[in-house]
């Protein structure tokens, strides 16, 4: 199974997450899905998937470059960033502008991750003007007056403060210190980096972020190629055409680490982290069977030697998260207190068996069934997972037949890749959190 993720806190739904929750792996192929490519008049590039049928249209974009990139001591930086955008634009003000953007029905969503800022705007066909203008203007020239500044500030501090009671977030931060060391992932927003935020940091970040070159976009629904061509001039046409963003160094992280976070709950839980493969890497494929075979559903080795023959959980699974330079392998589970030595060291015995190449072909036929035949959380089921999922396989630098490839990408694996992939990602010593009792 593939995810995207919060290489911060992997383990926690970011309270800012947008686009898919889970990266699409494959999709039922009966037919080529046919997706276009477009090219505005100002020269700015999408894919689309035109549906008339369709009530809805749904435009997706990302910009590369999130909040890694946040100066030192002004972590939150494009978070708050973020958060301003919709309120108040060109000569409207915060009010005005989200009366104006209320009253035409429109879906509008904007969030930032480690990795790019994203938003979708979702509109009905015949409707769009007035978005599309809404949100040019949010892209192009917001306010940042000061008052609605420290009203986002207010509301980021009172978060920061609610999590300073969240196990999970604490235990996150703590292994993240820990397994990142001096690469900015090991940072995290803080009263004081918020507070340490002007609105001249809000409006020099605004202009090297929000650009042409670092732009990717998605569409789908009732819109043609035509229309789109005219719709993302509109948009984005007012953009620099060069962003000013230098993404951070890989980091090295310090596998063999072991970070318990206390807390008196009745549950413990227990992460495993492993090397992972990139985003462009050959052995993507084989990483994935693997992974399904170990942790992908009820039928994998973590479930049956966890769940059905020692009931020390309800469940347990394995995943890839894939970066464009590297990735990271997770082996997540909880148990009670009492169980806790006796699951991660069960859990470990699993993924070190596969690394030894304890694994069967009948094994891997069957993950490879699943991949092959599967769609990730409904990835191509409304206008919204499509616009998202053609953003996603361009940043991924995957080609536009993709989808109508994975078949062929899959049915290539060998039991004898997986063996290798295996012995190459699962032969080192976790990184392990333990969030739960003391004595567990």
């Amino acid at each position: 199974m593939t995810r995207s993720v919060n290489w911060r806190c992997p383990g926690l739904p970011r309270l800012f997450a947008g686009g898919l929750a889970l990266l699409l792996l494959s999709a039922p192929l009966a037919q080529a899905i046919e997706i276009d490519e477009v090219k505005s008049p100002e020269g700015i590039e999408a894919w689309l998937m035109y549906d008339p049928a369709d009530p809805m249209i749904t435009i997706s974009f990302s910009f590369e470059g999130g909040e890694l990139q946040d100066p030192k001591g002004k972590e939150g930086l494009t978070g708050l960033l973020v958060d301003l955008l919709d309120k108040g634009a060109g000569d409207l003000e915060r009010d005005e502008f989200q009366e104006r953007l209320y009253a035409t029905g429109a879906g509008l969503s904007i969030s930032s991750n480690s990795e790019r800022v994203s938003g979708s705007l979702r509109v009905l066909p015949g409707e769009e003007e007035e978005p599309l203008e809404l949100l040019a203007l949010a892209l192009s020239v917001p306010r940042f007056d000061q008052n609605d500044i420290d009203l986002a500030k207010g509301v980021i501090l009172s978060s920061l403060e609610d999590e300073r009671n969240d196990p999970d977030r604490l235990g996150w931060e703590r292994f993240g210190k820990e397994f990142y060391r001096d690469h900015p992932l090991a940072t995290v927003t803080t009263a004081e980096s918020v507070e340490a935020i002007t609105r001249d940091d809000l409006v020099e970040r605004h202009k090297a972020l929000f650009a042409r070159s670092n732009l990717t976009i998605g569409a789908a629904g009732n819109i043609d190629q035509d229309e789109l061509a005219r719709v993302m001039d509109k948009l984005f046409g007012a953009l620099p055409a060069e962003a000013e963003v230098t993404p951070p160094a890989v980091p090295s992280p310090e596998f063999g680490i072991a970070v318990h976070q206390p807390h008196t709950r009745p549950q413990t839980s227990i992460t495993l982290v492993y090397p992972g493969l990139p985003s462009g890497s050959d052995d993507l494929y084989a990483a994935n069977v693997l992974t399904n075979l170990l942790g992908g559903g009820m039928t994998s080795r973590l479930f049956h030697e966890l769940r059905e023959k020692r009931g020390l959980t309800y469940g347990a699974g394995a995943s890839n998260a894939f970066s464009r330079d590297w990735g990271l392998v997770y082996v997540s589970t909880s148990t009670r207190a009492e169980s806790a030595r006796e699951a991660l060291d069960m859990a470990k015995a699993v993924m070190s068996e596969a690394a030894q190449g304890e694994i069967t072909q009948e094994e891997v036929d069957d993950a490879k069934a699943y991949l092959k035949g599967s769609v990730v959380l409904g990835a191509l089921d409304s206008t919204s997972q499509i616009a998202s999922t053609l953003v996603n396989l361009q940043r991924l630098n995957r080609p536009i037949d993709y989808l109508d490839r994975l078949d062929d990408l899959y049915d290539a694996v060998t039991l004898q890749d997986v063996k290798d992939i295996a012995a190459k990602l699962l032969s080192v010593e976790p990184a392990v959190l333990i969030v739960g009792q003391e004595d567990s």
